[in-house]
Parts: C-alpha cells; sequence; structure tokens
C-alpha cells in the first residue's frame, strides 16, 4: 500500500490541490504529475474510465508521484472494490442522500473493524499479497485510503448533519449543478437560494471537522476558497488547459497583425 501524502496534510489542516480528469488518458495524468499537481482525481462518474484504463491511469500517477483518486460512477461495493484493487488510494464518491449511503462508501472502502470491504490483498493495489501479512496490508489500507463524497441533492442538504455523523468519511464536495437541478434552478447554480443551501452546507463541513473541497476552474477563485476554510482543492485539468490554449491563441492574434498583408 503506498502512502497517501495528501491525507496526511488534511490531517494537519493544510491545502492541497489536485487536477480531475475525465479523459481515459495515462498520459494525461503523467502532465499533472509534471505540472506540480499533488494529486488526480480521475472521473469515472463523467468520462469513460473503466478499472482496466484506470489500473494505467494509477501507474503513471505513481510514475510521477501524484496520490490517484478516482470518483466511482455509483455507490456499490463490488464497483469501488474493483477501483481500489488498481490501486487508487482515494475513493471520491457522487450522490451520498443519506447517512445510510455514506455508511454504504465507508463499509466498502473500509477492512473490518472499520468497515466490511472484501479480503482482495491478492491484488495490484496491496502488492499481490507478496510483501506482507493480510493483516498488515488491512491496517495500512485502513489508515491510507481516503474517502470522500460528493454532497448534491435537497435529499442531501436534508440529511447533511446525519451524513456527517459518520466516522471514515475525510472530505465532502459539494455539487452545485445538480443542487440547482433538484432544487428547481437547471443551469444556475449562482440563484440565491442555491448560494445560500451551498453556504449553510459549507458552515456544517467545516464544524464537523471533516475537510471541505472546493472546486474552482481558474486561479481567480482560489483566495475565496482558501478563506471559506477550503482545504482540498480541485481543480478541472480540461479548463487549465483551454483557457492558457485561449490565451496563447489571443496573444498569437494581437502579435500577428503587423504581418498580415
Amino acid at each position: 500500500m503506498k502512502p497517501n501524502p495528501v491525507k496526511e496534510k488534511l490531517r494537519s489542516n493544510r491545502p492541497s490541490v489536485g487536477a480531475t480528469l475525465a479523459w481515459p488518458s495515462p498520459q494525461l495524468v503523467e502532465f499533472c504529475g509534471l505540472a506540480g499537481f499533488e494529486w488526480v482525481l480521475m472521473d469515472a462518474e463523467h468520462g469513460p474510465i473503466d478499472v482496466r484504463i484506470c489500473e494505467e491511469m494509477v501507474r503513471a500517477a505513481e510514475n510521477v508521484g501524484i496520490v490517484p483518486i478516482v470518483r466511482v460512477p455509483f455507490n456499490d461495493r463490488i464497483t469501488i472494490m474493483g477501483y481500489l484493487q488498481v490501486g487508487v488510494i482515494g475513493i471520491a464518491v457522487p450522490h451520498v442522500n443519506s447517512r445510510q449511503d455514506a455508511e454504504r462508501v465507508v463499509q466498502a472502502v473500509k477492512y473490518a473493524p472499520l468497515g466490511s470491504r472484501y479480503a482482495d490483498t491478492g491484488a495490484r493495489a496491496a502488492d499481490y499479497g507478496l510483501l506482507k501479512s493480510n493483516s498488515e496490508l488491512y491496517a495500512e489500507a485502513n489508515q491510507e485510503t481516503m474517502i470522500i463524497i460528493w454532497v448534491e441533492e435537497v435529499q442531501a442538504m436534508e440529511n447533511l448533519d446525519e451524513i456527517l455523523k459518520v466516522e471514515g468519511i475525510d472530505a465532502v464536495n459539494i455539487g452545485p449543478s445538480d443542487l440547482a437541478i433538484s432544487m428547481g434552478h437547471p443551469g444556475k447554480p449562482d440563484h440565491p437560494e442555491v448560494q445560500q443551501a451551498i453556504a449553510t452546507a459549507r458552515r456544517k463541513i467545516l464544524s464537523s471537522g471533516k475537510t471541505l473541497v472546493g472546486e474552482t476552474r481558474d486561479a481567480e477563485a482560489l483566495p475565496g476558497l482558501l478563506r471559506l476554510g477550503a482545504r482540498l482543492i480541485s481543480t478541472s485539468a480540461k479548463h487549465l488547459w483551454f483557457y492558457a490554449m485561449q490565451e496563447y491563441l489571443a496573444k498569437f492574434e494581437k502579435h500577428s497583425k503587423q504581418y498580415q498583408s
């Protein structure tokens, strides 16, 4: 089991920054690591990242020294176990709407006595069971594996106090787009009612002692997120690349005008 320096930073309330990728590309994972990100979130909910390609992306993350995390497509113990077996040391689960949902995540990720994860210690994540005893592997996995949940619907907001009582959840992200849809404001995450719900949820997450995830598409939002208390800072790799390309092309247009006949 690989150590998880991101989880260690969160324990001491230090910020950690990562990039989200929904594309099945080990090369792009390496780009993120070479650029200096500390972790990568492979988004299997919104992208075609199955367990097989995830294994290659995990190897790429390990090669450049960043922590591999996957957002699974849904809250299912067998699905979660499949991604854990290939070596991710962070599991992110969308649409956690109740305490029971949150408990199901912990049960799937953690070995006994913290959960009920199946004995899969012959997998790649455990060096195929060749180097350490099962008891050592169970203890290491429980210590190093990080759990992130998404609360992104009205039901989750209503049950948030109970969700946050669940032991084993490390970080909580608020999904503004799905929340807006469930509140009757599709496509309007900036609607005052949605923003009020998000503000309330943020206060509850911070008061619970769990890490608040802060998502941003550019660096301009970073000071505000950090002031709010977010410590797991996630950015969209596709937007960073898109904005960088737009900036480059704008400069090309500016400098090339003098050479146009």
